[in-house]
């Protein structure tokens, strides 16, 4: 049988660890204009230069919780230092509303009926 599990994620209501500084400086990354923020994280004494395409939703990233747009560049702390991420390269798709459509087939259900389901299987 096939299943279309919809599943409710709770908004993120935890503050954020980044807070930024929006300039009107710009830089182009993959062909494409980016703008500036500067971009300070808690308990690091340091602010770095982040850029991002405003027109992107940060979503598809969803690494700087804050940002008014998808990053372009910017750089996270690890153990071994600070890692610096950047765009090289941008290929834009045009999808087809249908993409992101179920079949009639298909029953749609949540995730915790699709496990009771699974689980009633194996037994």
């Amino acid at each position: 049988k096939k299943y279309a599990i919809q599943q409710t994620l709770t908004k993120d209501t935890l503050p954020s660890k980044y807070s930024f500084e929006f300039k009107p400086k710009h830089k182009k990354f993959g062909r494409k204009k980016s703008l500036l923020a500067i971009t300070k994280i808690k308990n690091i004494p340091i602010s770095f230069n982040t850029y991002y395409y405003p027109e992107l939703n940060p979503i598809y990233l969803d690494i700087l919780k804050g940002i008014k747009g998808l990053p372009a560049q910017y750089y996270l702390p690890s153990e071994n230092g600070l890692l610096r991420y950047t765009v090289v390269e941008i290929q834009e798709a045009h999808l087809p509303p249908s993409t992101f459509l179920f079949s009639k087939d298909c029953t749609k259900i949540t995730f915790d009926e699709f496990i009771d389901i699974v689980t009633k299987e194996k037994k």
